[in-house]
């Protein structure tokens, strides 16, 4: 039965393609950064912290890879398409995640290293330790582990730069290289994976010449074209082999000592700054708007007795606005902005008249955040009072008059950011019920207005707290009357309707 399930086995092995060609791994598998998740711990006595720390530390010993330790935000990748999200995130092009268990008194680590690009399995390795746990035989077997893990990488090193026939790779004397080391550079042509768990099992390689050493720093090394294969030729990311020198490890050891404590507390500064630097909040709590912008007036009256249009175009706005959020979510604003209006015709009537509209509100606000990134989205709902005013340099018995409309409002808005630094805010209110006053005369015994206010703009953040906000903003009232009013030689069943496009430029400042 055995013989029979191992042939089964071998044929399904061939039968299934496991071969990637060249064209498709072109830069799968160069590892230049890598970012090394916390293992997971399913261990009561808590080894996670050591084991995790340990497996980063010997990754950063080797001073081959830039080592990204992720935020404690960035979740544990348990997909492909998570993997290859947080690489394009933190810029890595591997992960190496895992997990911890204790079953039957054995302490059993389990490690993985994913291809950040593609999300496809590269390798794993596992240590179990049988004997007691101790911070001491724990280092020495999560060392031998690092090195089985690192040792599955198909190459030693990688070309990083061409400079004037100089070929530049990422490894020096702590490595082992001397000067008149022979380097052997090569290309990957296609790789196997297993079957089953999909980590790769094999690789192809072709040469493509020889390098010699001429110059060795620490960390890096230079080196000259030896010899190379016809119709080939050294490019940038092509894979290093070598056989290190002992002498020139042992030599460099305490120079590679100091390095790393160097390292070690340079990412230690950093670490500090970084924590002392106030994180970013995903919202505001005070903002000042100063607005300027221009606006066009269509108003249109309507009874029995009378009817006209009046129309104002391209005349300027200015105004303010400013908003507290004692809490995040709850928060009260007030806005005021006027504007000059002139009016020098109605239909065929010259007429010499200016007006100085003003609009006033104050709102008591909710506001939904869905994220606690500094790019999440605001929904807010608010409600509040509103108070349009119109008033003229010359009333008259016929066209013109003062008059305001109050009321409450009820509104709805939006913060969509696109980007970091640039999104769009929508808002819209609507004024079920204004009362309304006119003098010196009127359009009705008794008038009521109702209304909708809509505004869509994008914004750029300047710099830290300036925001530029360029917006269109729609204002729309009508007023119905009753009774019989004392405009001209007296109306009945007026309305009108009063109707304001503009284009605002806001400077906003808030933190």
């Amino acid at each position: 039965m055995q013989r029979y399930i191992i042939l089964l086995l071998s044929a399904l092995f061939l039968i299934m393609d496991h071969t990637v060609y060249a064209s498709e791994i072109d830069m799968e598998l160069t590892f230049k950064r890598i970012a090394i998740f916390s293992l997971e711990d399913n261990t009561k006595e808590g080894y996670g912290s050591l084991i995790s720390r340990s497996i980063r530390n010997n990754f950063i010993d080797t001073i081959q890879f830039e080592i990204v330790i992720p935020d404690e935000t960035i979740k544990y990748p348990i997909s492909k398409k998570e993997t290859i999200k947080i690489g394009r995130k933190l810029n890595v092009d591997a992960v190496v995640t895992g997990n911890i268990k204790v079953e039957e008194g054995i302490l059993k680590i389990f490690t993985q290293i994913i291809n950040a690009k593609t999300g496809d399995l590269f390798a794993t390795e596992n240590k179990w330790i049988k004997e007691t746990p101790t911070e001491e035989n724990i280092k020495k077997n999560v060392k031998e582990l690092a090195a089985k893990l690192i040792g599955r990488m198909p190459y030693k090193a990688v070309v990083t730069e061409i400079i004037d026939n100089e070929i530049i790779i990422n490894v020096g004397r702590f490595h082992g290289i001397e000067e008149a080391t022979r380097l052997i550079v090569f290309e990957i042509k296609r790789v196997e994976r297993h079957p089953f768990t999909n980590e790769i099992i094999n690789i192809e390689k072709e040469e493509i010449g020889k390098l010699t050493a001429v110059k060795v720093e620490d960390t890096i090394t230079r080196a000259k074209v030896k010899e190379i294969k016809k119709g080939k030729i050294v490019e940038v990311n092509n894979k290093i082999d070598f056989k290190p020198s002992l002498k020139a490890i042992a030599d460099s050891t305490q120079r590679k000592k100091e390095f790393l404590t160097k390292k070690e507390k340079a990412v230690a500064e950093e670490k500090v700054k970084k924590e002392a630097k106030p994180e970013k909040r995903s919202y505001n709590i005070v903002g000042i708007d100063a607005i300027v912008g221009y606006a066009t007036n269509d108003y249109s009256f309507n009874s029995n007795e009378l009817k006209f249009t009046r129309k104002a175009s391209s005349f300027l706005t200015a105004g303010f606005k400013g908003e507290l959020w004692p809490v995040s979510f709850l928060g009260l604003d007030i806005s005021y902005k006027t504007g000059w209006l002139k009016f020098d015709k109605i239909g065929t009537t010259s007429i010499d008249t200016k007006a100085s509209p003003y609009w006033l509100s104050t709102n008591l606000k909710y506001r939904y955040i869905f994220t606690d990134k500094p790019t999440s989205p605001h929904l807010i709902g608010r409600v509040g009072y509103h108070i349009y005013d119109f008033s003229v340099s010359n009333s008259d018995l016929l066209y013109f008059n003062n008059y305001s409309y109050k009321g409450i409002n009820i509104g709805l808005g939006a913060k969509i950011p696109f980007w970091d630094s640039f999104g769009i805010n929508i808002n819209g209110d609507y004024l079920p019920s204004l009362s309304v006053k006119e003098d010196p005369v009127t359009s009705g015994s008794k008038g009521k207005a109702s209304g909708y206010l809509l505004g869509m703009g994008l914004y750029y953040i300047l710099t830290d707290g300036f925001i530029l906000d360029l917006n269109y903003s729609y204002n729309s009232y009508k007023a119905d009357f009753t009774g019989t009013g004392t405009r001209g030689s007296g109306t009945t069943n007026a309305s009108s309707t009063d109707t304001y496009n503009g284009i605002n430029m806001n400077i906003r400042y808030e933190f």
